[in-house]
C-alpha cells in the first residue's frame, strides 16, 4: 500500500511542480518550490519508514562519499568566513536536493517507483512549460507587443525566458525516452519535441542552442556507431570540429549579409538579439572578478551564499553599465555554476563536484555498454541531456533553480539505481538505514524551517518595496522590521533589510537610529556601495565628517564612477574648507553626466578654485577681467566645460584668458 502511495506521490509532485507559483513574494517560484520539495521529501521519508525489507546502498559508495565530502568542505569554509542567513538558505537547498537524490535512488532501486513513471511525469513537465510559453506568446501578441523584440515577456511558469528554455531542454531526454513507450505517451512526446523546437528558436537562448547541438551530436554519434560501426573517437573528433566551425561561422556572420528578403526588420531584430555580444562581454567581466575572489580564497572559498557579498570588493568600474557602477543594479551570481562553486567552496569543493559528474559519466558508459536496444537508448538520451546541462552550467545558473536541480537529480538517480541494480552488493545494515532515514527527515525539517521564514520575509519585503516607492517611510520601516528574521536578512537584490530600515529612519529624521541600521547593513554587506554611501551620509548629518569621508572613500575605491558618493565626498570636503580636495574629487566626473545635482555642487567649488588661482597669480588685470566676464554660475560652468572638452586643466583655461586681455 505504501509503495503505491509513494508512486502516486512522485507522479503528482512532479506534475504539479511547474504550478507552484506565488506572485506575492519577490521570486514567485524559487522559495515556494524549495518549500514544496522539502514537504514532499518529508512525506516520502515518512512513507519509507513504513516499508519493510528495503535494500539501501552501502554508505561506502562513491556517490555518498562525494556528497559527504562536498558538504563537509562547504562547512569547513565557514571557519574563516561568516555563516549568514544566505549561507543557511544555500546550505538548506543543497541538503534537500541531495536528500531528494538519495530518496529517489532508493525508491528506484527498491522498485517503489519506475523509470517509466519518471519519464511520463517529466514529459508532463515539458508539455506544461511549452503550453505556458505558447499561452504567453499568444497573450502578448494579442496585447500588441512586438514579441521578437520583447521575447523576455515569455516566461511560462518560470522566472525568465532563459530558465524556461533550459527547462524545456532538460525535458528532451524524457521526450525521446517517451518515444519508445505506450502509444499515448509516444504521441505526447512527439508533440513535445515538435512544439519545443520552434519555441526554443523564438526564445533565442544561445546557451540552450549550444546544449541542443551537443545533445544532437551525442545521440548522432551513438546512432552512427551502432548503425555503421564508426568508432566513437572519430565521431568525437568530427563533433569537436563541427562545433569549432559553427562558432567560426557565428562570429563571421554579419546581418548585412542577409539578402533577398523584402522585410528584414523582424529578422534583423532577431539576429541582432542572438548575435549581441554584450552579454558575453559582461559574463567574462563577472568571471574576472570571480577569479580574483577565488585567488584570495583558493582552498575552501568564501563560504556558501557569500559570492554576492564579496563580488563588489573586486571593483565595479570595468562593467561600464551605469546601474552597476552606481549600485542600483546588483549581482547575485557569476552566471557559471562551476565558477560559483570554485568561489564559494574553493578548489577542493569544485574537484569533488566535478568528481560527482565524472562518476555519473562512468556509470553511464558502463550501463550503455552493458545494455541493449530500448534500455541502452534511454541511457544515451540521459547522457546527451547531462552533457547539455553541463554546457548550460558554464554560462548560466541552473544550480540555483529548484526545477532544474530536480531534473538533474532524476538523471543522477536513474543512472545510479540502474548501475547498482547490475551489481551484487552487501546492503546497508538496519542501523545504517535508520540513520539515513532520520538524516533525510532532519534535513527536510531544517529546509522547511529556513524556507518558511524566508517565504514570510519575502512577503513582507514586497510590501516594503511598495511603501518605499510611495515615500511612506513609517510603513517602509514597519514592513522592513516584519521582513527581517534570522534566516532572512538580505533581499534578492543582495541589499540587507537593515539598509531599508536605515533609509526609512533617515527619512523620518531619526538619524541616530539610521546609523545603527546602516552599521548593521555594513556588517552584512561591507562592499555594497549604496550601504557605504548612506552610512557615510548619516555620519555626515551627525557632524562626524571624518567617518563620512572614510566611508565615501571606501565606496569610491570599489566604484570610482559612483556619482552619489563622489558628489557627497566633494560636498564634505567643501564644508570642511578643503577646497582643493573638493575640486580634485568632483573633477573626476564625466562632464557629460546627467546627474541633476552635479552643476549645483560644481559651481561653488569652481568659484573657490578660480579664487585660489587668482590669488596665486596675483594678477589684478586678470582678476578685473574675470569679475566682468563671469558674473553668473552658468558662465563659470561654461568655462570649466570648455576646459574639459579641450582636455585642458581648469587652471590652464583660466590663465589662457590673459590673451583676451592683451587683445
Amino acid at each position: 500500500m505504501a509503495s503505491k502511495t509513494i508512486e502516486k506521490a512522485y507522479f503528482i509532485f512532479l506534475l504539479l511542480l511547474p504550478f507552484v507559483h506565488f506572485s506575492f513574494v519577490i521570486d514567485p517560484v524559487l522559495i515556494p518550490r524549495q518549500l514544496y520539495l522539502s514537504a514532499f521529501i518529508l512525506v516520502v521519508v515518512l512513507l519509507l519508514f513504513a516499508q519493510k525489507n528495503l535494500q539501501f546502498l552501502p554508505f561506502k559508495n562513491p556517490i555518498y562519499l562525494a556528497i559527504g565530502s562536498y558538504l563537509l568542505l562547504a562547512l569547513l569554509s565557514f571557519y574563516d568566513n561568516p555563516f549568514t542567513s544566505e549561507s543557511h538558505y544555500v546550505l538548506s537547498k543543497q541538503l534537500v536536493l541531495f536528500s531528494f537524490l538519495i530518496v529517489t535512488i532508493h525508491s528506484l532501486y527498491n522498485k517503489l517507483i519506475t523509470v517509466n513513471l519518471i519519464v511520463k511525469a517529466c514529459v508532463g513537465i515539458g508539455i506544461i512549460a511549452i503550453v505556458g510559453a505558447y499561452y504567453h506568446l499568444i497573450e502578448k501578441t494579442i496585447d500588441g507587443e512586438k514579441i521578437v523584440r520583447r521575447v523576455g515577456l515569455i516566461k511560462s511558469f518560470f522566472a525568465n525566458k532563459n530558465l524556461l528554455a533550459s527547462v524545456i531542454f532538460l525535458c528532451f531526454p524524457f521526450f525521446f525516452m517517451g518515444l519508445i513507450q505506450s502509444k499515448k505517451v509516444k504521441t505526447v512526446a512527439i508533440v513535445g519535441i515538435t512544439s519545443a523546437l520552434p519555441m526554443l528558436l523564438l526564445l533565442g537562448t544561445r546557451t540552450v542552442f549550444l546544449a541542443v547541438l551537443v545533445f544532437a551530436l551525442v545521440v548522432l554519434s551513438y546512432y552512427l556507431k551502432n548503425r555503421f560501426g564508426i568508432r566513437k573517437r572519430f565521431i568525437g573528433l568530427a563533433s569537436i570540429l563541427l562545433l569549432i566551425l559553427i562558432a567560426f561561422l557565428y562570429q563571421s556572420t554579419k546581418i548585412s549579409e542577409i539578402h533577398d528578403i523584402k522585410d528584414k526588420s523582424t529578422i534583423k531584430q532577431y539576429i541582432d538579439r542572438i548575435s549581441n555580444e554584450k552579454t558575453w562581454v559582461s559574463r567574462t567581466q563577472f568571471w574576472d572578478n570571480s577569479i580574483a575572489m577565488w585567488k584570495e580564497n583558493p582552498i575552501l572559498g568564501v563560504g556558501l551564499g557569500n559570492w554576492q557579498v564579496e563580488f563588489p570588493k573586486y571593483g565595479l568600474n570595468q562593467f561600464g553599465v551605469f546601474s552597476i557602477v552606481n549600485g542600483t543594479e546588483t549581482l547575485q551570481r557569476p552566471h557559471n555554476d562551476f565558477l560559483n562553486i570554485l568561489c564559494e567552496n574553493g578548489i577542493l569543493g569544485l574537484l569533488v563536484y566535478v568528481f560527482l559528474f565524472g562518476w555519473m559519466y562512468y556509470q553511464l558508459f558502463v550501463l550503455i555498454r552493458g545494455t541493449k536496444d530500448t534500455e541502452q537508448w534511454n541511457y544515451i538520451y540521459i547522457l546527451a541531456g547531462l552533457s547539455g546541462y553541463i554546457v548550460i552550467s558554464f554560462f548560466d545558473f541552473p544550480m540555483e533553480r529548484i526545477e532544474h536541480q530536480i531534473i538533474l537529480m532524476l538523471f543522477f538517480a536513474i543512472i545510479t539505481s540502474g548501475y547498482y541494480n547490475q551489481k551484487n552488493m552487501q546492503p546497508e545494515s538496519e542501523m545504517g538505514k535508520n540513520v539515513l532515514k532520520y538524516l533525510v527527515l532532519t534535513i527536510s525539517i531544517y529546509s522547511i524551517i529556513v524556507t518558511s521564514f524566508r517565504f514570510k520575509g519575502e512577503m513582507e519585503t514586497v510590501k516594503m518595496y511598495v511603501a518605499k516607492a510611495n515615500g511612506q517611510w513609517d510603513e517602509t520601516l514597519h514592513q522592513a522590521n516584519k521582513a527581517e528574521n534570522y534566516f532572512y536578512k538580505v533581499d534578492l537584490t543582495s541589499i540587507p533589510i537593515a539598509w531599508y530600515q536605515g533609509l526609512a529612519s533617515f527619512n523620518l529624521n531619526e538619524t541616530a537610529e539610521s546609523v545603527t541600521h546602516f552599521e548593521e547593513a555594513y556588517q552584512i554587506a561591507p562592499y555594497q556601495i549604496q550601504v557605504l554611501n548612506n552610512l557615510a551620509s548619516s555620519y555626515n548629518f551627525l557632524g562626524d565628517r571624518q567617518k563620512a569621508i572614510q566611508y565615501y572613500q571606501k565606496a569610491l575605491e570599489i566604484s570610482t564612477d559612483f556619482e552619489e558618493a563622489r558628489l557627497n565626498l566633494a560636498s564634505v570636503y567643501y564644508n570642511e574648507k578643503q577646497y582643493d580636495k573638493a575640486f580634485d574629487v568632483i573633477e573626476k566626473f564625466n562632464i557629460d553626466n546627467k546627474n541633476k545635482r552635479y552643476i549645483t555642487y560644481l559651481i561653488p567649488i569652481l568659484a573657490k578654485k578660480i579664487n585660489a588661482i587668482l590669488i596665486q597669480e596675483n594678477d589684478s588685470e586678470l582678476s578685473a577681467y574675470l569679475a566682468k566676464k563671469i558674473t553668473k554660475g552658468n558662465q563659470l560652468y561654461k568655462l570649466y566645460y570648455v576646459a574639459k572638452k579641450n582636455n585642458n586643466s581648469f587652471e590652464t583655461e583660466v590663465l589662457a584668458l590673459k590673451k583676451d586681455i592683451e587683445k
